[in-house]
């Protein structure tokens, strides 16, 4: 897992589930909705209690988090969502609006309020994706001194990006 933001959000939960008395078993899909499928279905052999997931797509997660849901094991779903409604028990999504703001006035500061940037973004299929693009947006277009000069995507990797600038 190289993204430390999902790292850090694995560990937390798996600690928590650990001190309320269930084992954990910690996997890591690389964003692949296809391997997440699929270690969705391993968790559903093993009779898994619950799965706590943080979905590769908005829609791509959805079949997956449903058949958990048909064996009987419910899918509580961190961080990112997915666009149908009752399939997970719950959905427990980050204020993007507000953080998406903190972090480009934050931004904003660092650089002095004037210079060149690059924007690197998460997948298209991330339904968080132009909320996250769009709020930043909102906040460094306004400032005269600031310019973006390139945008890609980052594939929610923190070594791709070394490997194209």
């Amino acid at each position: 897992m190289e993204n430390p933001y999902f790292r850090v959000q694995q560990e937390i939960t798996a600690r928590k589930v650990e001190e309320l008395g269930y084992s954990s078993l910690k996997l890591v899909y690389d964003d692949d909705p296809n391997k997440e499928s699929d270690l969705i279905d391993h968790c559903i052999t093993q009779k898994a209690v619950a799965i706590i997931l943080n979905p590769a797509g908005a829609g791509a997660s959805v079949f997956a988090i449903q058949r958990a849901k048909e064996a009987g094991i419910p899918g509580f779903l961190i961080d990112r969502q997915i666009n149908q409604e009752g399939v997970a028990v719950s959905q427990i999504i980050a204020d993007n609006d507000m953080g998406v703001t903190l972090v480009a006035e934050y931004f904003a500061d660092l650089m002095g309020k004037q210079g060149k940037y690059i924007e690197l973004t998460s997948r298209d299929t991330d339904l968080l994706a132009q909320p996250r693009s769009d709020g930043f947006h909102s906040v460094l277009d306004k400032i005269p001194d600031l310019e973006l000069i390139a945008q890609q995507t980052a594939n929610w990797s923190a070594i791709e990006p070394y490997d194209t600038v």
